[in-house]
């Protein structure tokens, strides 16, 4: 996922939508994953319960 966000800011290439499609299909785990560390961390510095 972090390849593919450096072409679409960057505009490295030519974004091809499908290519977005599946990457919005296949490619969130790597959300679901920050999204566990990022919980994790505001637990730890007592920001959440």
């Amino acid at each position: 996922m972090a390849g593919f966000r450096n072409i679409v800011v960057h505009r490295y290439l030519t974004v091809d939508p499908a290519q977005v499609y599946a990457h919005l299909q296949h490619g969130l785990d790597d959300f679901e994953r920050f999204i566990v560390y990022v919980y994790a961390y505001l637990r730890r510095e007592g920001h959440i319960q």
